[in-house]
């Protein structure tokens, strides 16, 4: 889940792709990636969680959820002008809005076919599909990333949000790209909100969402409305006295 740092209700989700093995248990992304890469499957991979994605939010549109899902795409996707496409019909086919996607794209895949990539990006974005660039800052180029691709959002990352309460840099980089976010119009996020104190710091600094293991660990998403109705979100310092 990500929540609104200022009001502390939910602003989104983010969809992470997980594999209970049979055998090996639970399997993460930094090993189900590079085997779908490695068999060439990645395509596969990406339509399946789209597919699981769309139909999640539309069974929490039913239930009377209303919220946007973001979801991470690869290097490959953003070379294939008929992604737009896809995601398009995929959007129609579950009878969704695309302000309700948010696709996340890293620097490192925008730059292996920088014309491909930003021809689809703009396909994306003229189909009110918002962008967000993922891991900002820890790539190359970040500034031109951003001047170049029609983004609607940047995530921070977490070895940055992480350390900002008690290393004077990596706090003024997270103040700095907010800065950045907020004179672009972009929504900014913060990932790896660990504790309260990161919380307020983000808060104070004018952060507008967070996600991490503070605010909720990742849960299959028949779990995610439960999790709304009875949970206490963490308040803003500048919103102690509202009822959230």
């Amino acid at each position: 889940p990500q929540l609104n740092v200022t009001r502390g209700s939910l602003a989104g989700v983010e969809a992470l792709v997980r594999w209970n093995h049979p055998q090996r248990g639970l399997l993460m992304p930094d090993i189900i990636i590079p085997l779908a890469e490695q068999a060439g499957m990645m395509d596969e991979l990406t339509s399946e969680v789209i597919d699981q994605s769309f139909s999640q939010l539309k069974t929490w549109q039913e239930q009377g959820l209303q919220t946007q899902i973001s979801i991470n795409i690869s290097a490959g996707s953003l070379v294939e002008l008929g992604f737009p496409e896809l995601v398009s019909s995929k959007i129609e086919q579950y009878r969704l809005q695309p302000k309700q996607i948010a696709l996340e794209v890293t620097e490192t895949s925008l730059m292996q076919d920088l014309a491909k990539s930003l021809d689809v990006l703009t396909r994306l974005r003229i189909k009110g599909i918002k962008l967000s660039i993922d891991d900002f800052g820890t790539g190359y180029s970040s500034m031109v990333q951003l001047y170049r691709a029609p983004f609607s959002e940047i995530k921070i990352d977490q070895s940055f949000v992480s350390h900002a309460t008690k290393d004077a840099e990596a706090q003024a980089i997270v103040d700095i790209t907010i800065l950045l976010g907020n004179r672009l119009d972009l929504t900014v996020v913060s990932e790896g909100v660990e504790d309260q104190e990161t919380w307020d710091l983000l808060s104070t600094l004018g952060c507008d969402v967070a996600q991490g293991y503070f605010i909720a660990r990742p849960m299959p998403g028949d779990q995610l409305l439960k999790w709304v109705e009875s949970r206490e979100y963490p308040e803003s310092v500048d919103d102690k006295s509202q009822d959230i």
